[in-house]
This record gives C-alpha cells, structure tokens and sequence, in this order.
C-alpha cells in the first residue's frame, strides 16, 4: 500500500507540473510591464553589444518561464545582432539558429489558446522568428529553407496584422508588411503575379507604422528604428536618417553597425567635422578590440579618414587611412568593393603626385586586377593611361 501511495503521490506531483507547465505556456509576456521593467537593461545591454549582460538577464527570464517563446527569441535576437557588424561571421549561427527554433517551438502551442490575446502574441513570436531566421537561411544562400521560412512568417504576419490596439509591438510587423510588399512590387515587377495574391502593400503607411513602432513599442521598438534607418535611406529622406543615426548613436554608442551607419550618412553629406569624430571613434575602438568592431567599420572608417585628410591636404595622414582601408578590405577578401578600389586609386594619385611613380603604380595594379569594367571604368581608363604613360608592368 505505501508502494501505491508513493505512485499515486508522483502522478499527483506529476498532473500538477504538468498543469503548471500548461498554465506557462499561454501566459502572456509580451505585453506585461514588469517583464519590459525587468527586461529594460538587458534588451538596451544587447544593442549596446554587450552581450554577456544582456544575455544573463535572458536567460533568468528562460529560467522563470522556460515554456514561453521570449526568452528564446531574445536569446536568437542577441545571436543575431552579434552578427551583424560582419554577414560572414558563422561562429554564431548555431545559437542562433537553435535559440529561433526553440521559440517556435514553445509559441505554437500558444495558437490553440481560446486567448485571443494569447493567439495574437504566439502569431507574433511565430512571424518573428521564422522572418529572422528565413533572413538569416538567405545570408547563408539556403534559399530552400529560407522561402519556406519567408512563407510561414508572412502567414503568421496576416494573423497578427492590425492587431496594433493590443500593444505597439504588433505594429512591427504591419510595417514592415507595408512597407516592403510595395517596395519589392515597385522594385521587382516580374514577381507582380505573385505579389498579387497577396494583401496589397503601402509605403507610407508602412513608414508611419515603423515610426510608431519605433516611438512606443518596447521589444520592437529599436528593430523598427535599425530599419528606418535602412529605409530612410532608401527614400532618400537623407535629413531623417542622420537624425536617426545621431540617436541611435547617441543611445547606443558602442554599437558599431549604428555608428558606422551614422558615420556615412555624415560623410554623404558633407559634414567632415563629424565624420571624423565618428571614423576616429570607430578606429580607437577596432585598435582596442571593443566588441563588433572589427574590419568592415574598419574599411569604412578608415576610407572616410584618409578622404577627409586628403581633403585637408594632410596626405601623409591621408596615406596611412586609405592604406588601413587596403589592408581591412583584403582581410576580409573585399578587394571588388568600391571603398577599396577608391583607396587603391587615391593612394596611386597621391604618390604619382609625389613623383614615387613605383608606389603609384603598386596601387594603380591593385586597381587594373580587381575592379569590374562596367562598374569602375573610370577607375580602369585611369590605370590604363597611368601604364602607359610611365611604362609600368601590367
């Protein structure tokens, strides 16, 4: 009989964690202001890249509620940005991709909810997590994984869209929705019979969702700011976008992807004073191994540097900068780009007027092997006159 009882006792203890576990799983967070509290210094931690500190903090929201999606898709989130100073970087992909994969794991139970609430925020873990990672199968080259992903994030996206009255959050997706389903028809209209069985998008309002999102949500709200950023851009809104990266920057200043954002737009428009603080900063931080920042904001740090020397007529600084962006870029094997050949080609100018026609002609080389026709004619009609001028080896 004392056998039965200890049995009995077990599957008593075992229907009661199992109800526990039940009763977690349709708890909404998304929307729980002691939870953003909580959560407040370790989501700013992450775009600060300050990982380790952001991530301890996840993982105790994993430990308090470890059969909700959040903790695990902020945990692919930290992954995620981790990444994004370099596309290339893969030693984080297998975290990254598990973290994503757990959040769904644990939002889909959430849909069978009788919670219209509950239905919505699982709607909202499930688009974002496959969109994040059906971006990130793309930037692997994994298209037939990644247009399954995109499929399923868009459903997802659907069964959340217009839900911006339960919480800011929500207006995330409807913006990128938008804003992005006009932008591809615009941009790729051989894919307009596919489009078309879609929801029609708008720019505008996709833009205005994102600047909403961006004002008022909290886990989404610096994700809608990181694509304005990008759209902005894009919509030539140039006095919009270095506003934003000013802010940004100023929020997160050892964000390097931010920084070196803000450090071109600046560049673009003229404003050396700033672009130098910026590139400085950006060089101080890659000598000093700060997190992120690494050779891709250096190649455009350093370019901006010895363009600005060069500018002021201090061409030896001017030498040093475009020679770091040289070296930077063929670290990293990006010796097409335009920043390298525009340094290759500046460095050969300056020492032809230097009359050192044998460094000249090194770069000048450098120019001739790598640039593309179409794309850098001007550079490769340079080199050729150079050649023959001087008699260089080609």
């Amino acid at each position: 009989m004392k056998i039965l009882r200890v049995i009995f006792l077990a599957l008593s203890i075992h229907q009661l964690v199992l109800a526990q576990e039940k009763k977690e799983e349709f708890i909404s967070l998304l929307t729980d202001m002691e939870v953003q509290i909580d959560m407040t210094d370790a989501v700013n931690n992450m775009y600060n890249f300050k990982f380790v500190a952001a991530e301890v903090e996840f993982l105790k929201l994993r430990d308090k509620y470890p059969h909700h999606p959040m903790p695990y898709f902020l945990m692919g989130l930290s992954n995620f940005w981790k990444m994004q100073p370099n596309d290339d970087y893969r030693q984080f992909d297998k975290d990254f991709f598990a973290y994503m994969d757990s959040s769904i794991k644990y939002a889909e139970p959430m849909a069978e909810s009788k919670d219209e609430k509950i239905q919505v925020e699982s709607a909202f873990f499930l688009s974002a997590a496959y969109g994040f990672r059906g971006r990130m199968y793309a930037e692997r080259n994994k298209m037939f994984s990644a247009i399954p992903d995109g499929k399923k994030a868009m459903q997802y996206m659907q069964k959340s869209k217009n839900n911006g009255d339960l919480s800011p959050e929500f207006m995330f997706g409807d913006g990128l929705y938008n804003y992005y389903m006009a932008w591809f028809s615009e941009n790729y209209p051989i894919f307009k019979p596919i489009i078309i069985l879609f929801p029609k998008g708008d720019k505008k309002m996709g833009i205005d969702q994102l600047i909403f999102c961006g004002s008022n949500a909290f886990f989404t709200r610096t994700e809608a700011q990181a694509y304005l950023l990008m759209i902005y851009k894009e919509e030539g809104r140039m006095k919009d976008a270095i506003n934003l990266g000013k802010y940004l920057n100023t929020t997160f200043p050892d964000n390097p992807y931010f920084e070196r954002m803000y450090c071109r737009y600046v560049f673009s428009a003229g404003n050396f004073l700033e672009t130098k603080r910026l590139a400085l900063d950006i060089m101080t931080k890659i000598d000093s191994g700060y997190s992120g920042y690494e050779e891709v904001s250096g190649r455009y740090a350093s370019y901006m540097m010895g363009y600005v020397c060069e500018f002021e007529k201090k061409y030896e600084d001017a030498k040093t900068y475009f020679k770091r962006t040289v070296a930077f870029s063929e670290k990293i094997d990006a010796v097409k780009m335009a920043y390298y050949l525009h340094a290759c080609a500046r460095l050969a100018r300056i020492y032809k007027k230097e009359g050192n026609m044998a460094e000249a002609c090194v770069y000048y080389q450098k120019v001739k092997k790598h640039a593309k026709a179409k794309e850098e004619e001007s550079l490769l009609i340079e080199a050729k006159e150079f050649f023959e001028q001087h008699h260089c080896k080609k």
